[in-house]
């Protein structure tokens, strides 16, 4: 057990030195103490000590990164559609290259420039820069020119490329996603599984690579001597690899299944699993400590770790009923990240679902790589992709479902702690505590699920809409939403607003308010309105003063004018115990003859016009509604160079504190409040 031990102390350390997330830090402190639990053997612990030391060492001890211009020669360490990973000067560079031909194993030198990489970021939606961040990329490489000093003999993608385009469009998508994951979200296949929740499914992941060695390994062994069939099979499964050698899920399988080898005819089965599984985490270490922390070797080490575990303290039981405890066991370490990945549905049938296509998924697969080592059969594929997409088709109209709110941190970390001391008052066989601790889980969960939050608090919320603009006004349970922001290459309703409304449980907007008809402020209202309740919609300045509830909200911008801007809504809120002010993207000349025509307004809050562009905050208009705070909705390097310099220097002159979603995302104001 010492090298697990080890594990787990590394893997804490290194998430304690470079992840923001606080909810997978406390479940892998539980998980630390589940291990020490049933850990059987005395002086494990100095053992996870020294793992979590150097953990800590080596996530917090940085060397500086080499920014500046200069010639960087390394070696593509990761590749994707439109970039590079390089690993050059002891750090990992990301390079964008849209359409490159760069291969895994090249070495590649690069005349170019290191800086801080910067990328648009919105509420809620993947955040390209933190998982660059979590695999130890701390900076970009702008290349200017590069040369390759060595090419990989092997041009996987090119390959790739041409097998694809011999399919139809069904199978080229399931093959695209299964055999080289590389993913189309628009296909129907994925499109149906991501409706149920299961498109982990159809993932060139360590589960169905694990799966395609052991049904063809059930085959071999039918016909050959284990030691046989083990030694094919790990040819086998070394050449796989090959193809998908960036996964970590696939590369702790093999690794794995090459320990079991070694272990078993080798060393005599010298070892237990749990020894094997340190080890193989262990090596993953030393090889890049950033993969232990990545998502994909938490999920798969820890389902093989409570796999095995349930193994144990289930032992108990019969066959048929110990499988069931451990499946059970697995979804429920998995139905909060399910839970948050579907917006709070619980998909009955997902689990269902899944099991069911883990058959017909990997025959697809096993029959993809064959084509594609072999010679191309595209007929066989293309009937077997039709099949599949239309079996996911069938089942995603069937697909019963509950939607239960999201749960917080603190929910999560008292969900795993249950969890935890039960399997451990199941293991020592005291049922009388288990029983009570479910009794206080289900009573919370049930109080959970009441909105007793929203209905007791006020908010005024700028959501992270990137380059663009949408307020959140919340009194209890009377809900108003000024503008929705827009993207083009994306559906901001869909993926920024709606997730964001339901992880707050809020399920209805009262009053949708364009503030002018910019695609950037109410771009993604057509969506909204047909994906999500909303009871009225308010885009003119005669409809004002509008109040819905303790919400009243005046217009100040009784002009208009020839330019969109110029017709931009000025909204005024007396909230919360502040006055606030959204001035849209309402320009100069319309806050003079505001503040002209309303001398007395002020502001403790006021939202920047226009971005903080130099169209709008003038210092007349500063001056005269004397804010204490600007909150600027901006996204992140935009091509519009907002916000202006001039209007930052101009604020930070009159002692206003600016607050800009660019820099700090989403920015809540709070007031908890019965009344």
């Amino acid at each position: 057990m010492k090298p697990l031990f080890i594990l787990i102390g590394l893997v804490l350390g290194m998430y304690m030195g470079n992840s923001k997330d606080p909810r997978v830090l406390l479940c892998l402190v539980l998980f630390a103490l589940l291990a020490l639990f049933f850990s059987k053997k005395k002086g494990l612990t100095l053992w996870f000590i020294g793992g979590l030391t150097v953990g800590l060492v080596v996530g917090f001890v940085r060397l500086p990164v080499p920014f500046g211009k200069g010639t960087y020669t390394g070696i593509i360490v990761k590749t994707s559609d439109n970039y590079v990973i390089v690993f050059s000067r002891l750090e990992r560079f990301y390079v964008y290259a849209k359409g490159h031909s760069f291969e895994l194993g090249d070495i590649v030198s690069f005349v170019g420039k290191v800086e801080e990489y910067s990328f648009s970021t919105y509420e809620g939606r993947f955040d390209f820069g933190e998982y660059l961040s979590s695999i130890g990329v701390r900076a970009s490489l702008s290349s200017f020119e590069h040369t390759f000093l060595f090419k990989n003999p092997v041009r996987i993608r090119a390959m790739e490329n041409l097998f694809l385009g011999k399919l139809d469009e069904n199978a080229s998508a399931l093959a695209s996603s299964l055999l080289f994951n590389r993913k189309n979200y628009e296909s129907s296949a994925l499109i149906a599984a991501n409706s149920l929740n299961i498109v982990f499914i159809l993932s060139n992941s360590g589960l169905l690579y694990g799966m395609l060695l052991r049904r063809i390994e059930a085959v071999l062994k039918y016909k050959l001597k284990d030691r046989t069939a083990e030694r094919i099979m790990l040819f086998l499964s070394l050449f796989f690899l090959l193809f998908s050698i960036d996964k970590i899920g696939i590369r702790r399988v093999f690794l794995l299944r090459l320990l079991r080898y070694i272990n078993k005819y080798w060393l005599k089965e010298q070892f237990e699993y749990f020894d094997l599984l340190g080890f193989a985490g262990i090596i993953f270490f030393l090889l890049n400590p950033y993969d232990v922390i990545a998502t994909g070797f938490l999920l798969g080490f820890g389902a093989s770790y409570c796999s095995n575990l349930s193994g144990v303290i289930f032992s108990r039981y019969k066959k048929t009923k110990k499988k069931l405890l451990g499946f059970l066991l697995l979804r429920l370490l998995i139905l909060p990240l399910s839970l948050e990945s579907s917006l709070g549905v619980l998909h009955l049938f997902a689990p269902i679902y899944a099991e069911i296509l883990l058959i017909p998924v990997s025959l697809f697969q096993l029959v993809g790589y064959l084509s594609f080592l072999l010679f191309p059969f595209p007929q066989p594929i293309n009937f077997l992709g039709n099949a599949l997409t239309n079996f996911l088709l069938g089942l995603s109209k069937v697909d019963p479902s509950l939607r239960i709110p999201i749960s917080g941190t603190v929910f999560q970390f008292l969900y795993y702690l249950l969890l935890i001391s039960s399997l451990y008052f199941i293991e020592v066989g005291v049922r009388r505590y288990r029983n009570i601790l479910i009794g206080v889980y289900l009573g919370s969960y049930v109080i959970s699920l009441l909105p007793i939050l929203p209905l007791a608090s006020q908010e005024v919320t700028f959501i992270n809409v990137g380059q663009g603009d949408s307020i959140l006004i919340r009194d209890h349970g009377k809900v108003v939403l000024l503008d929705t922001g827009g993207n083009l290459h994306f559906d901001m309703a869909k993926e920024v607003l709606i997730p964001y409304l339901y992880r707050k449980r809020i399920y209805h907007i009262d009053c949708l308010i364009a503030s002018h008809g910019d695609f950037d402020h109410i771009g993604a209202k057509d969506s909204l309105m047909s994906n999500f309740k909303v009871y009225n919609y308010v885009d003119k300045k005669e409809d004002f003063p509008i109040t819905i509830g303790n919400i009243t909200l005046t217009n100040y911008n009784v002009y208009g004018g020839k330019e969109e801007n110029e017709t931009s809504l000025v909204l005024g809120l007396s909230f919360m115990d502040k006055r606030w002010l959204f001035t849209g993207d309402a320009t100069i000349s319309i806050e003079k003859k505001i503040i002209l025509d309303n001398p007395s307004l002020k502001a403790d809050i006021l939202k920047a016009g226009h971005h903080g562009s130099d169209t709008s905050s003038c210092e007349e208009f500063l001056k005269a509604v004397s804010p204490e705070t600007v909150i600027i909705s901006v996204g992140k390097k935009n091509s519009y160079g907002h916000p202006s310099k001039a209007v930052i220097s101009r604020m930070e002159k009159l002692g206003i504190k600016i607050r800009r979603t660019d820099l700090e995302g989403t920015i809540t104001y709070k007031n908890l409040s019965l009344g």
